[in-house]
C-alpha cells in the first residue's frame, strides 16, 4: 500500500505549523500574562517561560503526528458538464497518533467553483489504519480539460495544537465533455429502436405513398398513340359528302 500511495510531484514541501487551537491558547494566555506582570512584577520571567512551553508543546505534537508516506488522487479521466463526479483521496500517514487530516486541492475553476476543493479525511479500517481516505463531489461547469494542479495535506497530532503540512504538485487532468444524458435517456433509446424496426410509421404511410406518386402522369384511356397510327385509312373517320 505504501508503494501504491507514494506519489510525489516534481516539487514537494513540508513543514510544522501551529493549529487554530494553539493560536487560541496563545490569545488566552496574553491577558493572563498582563495580570501576572501587573500583580507580581518580579514574576515576569514566568511569562516567556509559558510561551516557550507552548511552543515546545506545538512542536512535540507535530512530531507525534507522524511522517508523510504518500498521496493519491482518484479522479475520473472523463466527465460531463452538469453531471456530478467524485474525486477521492488516499493518504498514507504511518503515525498512529495522528488526530486529524485534511486536504485542500487547487484545480481548474471549470471543475469546482473558485478553483479550490476541501476534503476531510478519515482513518481507515483496523487492517489499514495508516491509510486515510476521503472524497468530495464536484459538478463541472464547462467543457474542456481541467487540471488538478496542487494539493496541501495537513495532519494534526493527538493534542490538536501542532500539525504537519505537505504541499504536493499533482498535475492530474480531467476531461470535461458536453452533456449527453438526454441521448442516453431510456425514452429516446426506445424511440430510436422503434424507428429502426419500423422505418415508416402508420400515420405517415399513406402520406409517403401519396408523395411518391405525385410526380406520375394520369393513366390514358383507349389505345396508345402508336396503335392509332397502325390502324391505317380503313379505320379513319368517315367524311360527309359534299
Amino acid at each position: 500500500m505504501k508503494n501504491l500511495l507514494a506519489r510525489l510531484g516534481p516539487r514537494s514541501a513540508s513543514g510544522m505549523v501551529p493549529t487554530v487551537r494553539a493560536a487560541l491558547l496563545a490569545a488566552l494566555a496574553a491577558p493572563a500574562a498582563l495580570v501576572v506582570a501587573a500583580a507580581a512584577p518580579a514574576a515576569w520571567p514566568v511569562i516567556p517561560a509559558l510561551g516557550l512551553t507552548l511552543l515546545a508543546l506545538v512542536l512535540f505534537d507535530a512530531l507525534l503526528a507522524g511522517p508523510y508516506g504518500g498521496l493519491q488522487i482518484i479522479a475520473p479521466a472523463d466527465c460531463e458538464v452538469g453531471e456530478p463526479a467524485r474525486i477521492g483521496v488516499l493518504a498514507d500517514l504511518p503515525g498512529r497518533a495522528t488526530g486529524r487530516a485534511d486536504l485542500a486541492l487547487a484545480l481548474d475553476p471549470r471543475i469546482a467553483p473558485g478553483g479550490r476543493l476541501d476534503i476531510a479525511l478519515s482513518r481507515g479500517t483496523e487492517g489499514e489504519a495508516q491509510v486515510w481516505h476521503g472524497s468530495a463531489m464536484v459538478t463541472p461547469s464547462r467543457r474542456g480539460t481541467g487540471i488538478i494542479t496542487r494539493g496541501w495535506l495537513r495532519w494534526q497530532g493527538p493534542l490538536g495544537i501542532g500539525a504537519r503540512q505537505r504541499e504536493v504538485d499533482l498535475d492530474q487532468a480531467m476531461r470535461v465533455w458536453p452533456n449527453l444524458s438526454a441521448v442516453r435517456s431510456p425514452a429516446l433509446q426506445v424511440f430510436l429502436k422503434d424507428l429502426a424496426v419500423r422505418p415508416d410509421r402508420p400515420s405517415d404511410a399513406g402520406r409517403g405513398h401519396a408523395v411518391r406518386g405525385a410526380g406520375r402522369l394520369p393513366a390514358r384511356h383507349g389505345p396508345p398513340p402508336h396503335r392509332l397510327e397502325s390502324l391505317g385509312p380503313a379505320h379513319a373517320p368517315l367524311r360527309q359528302g359534299v
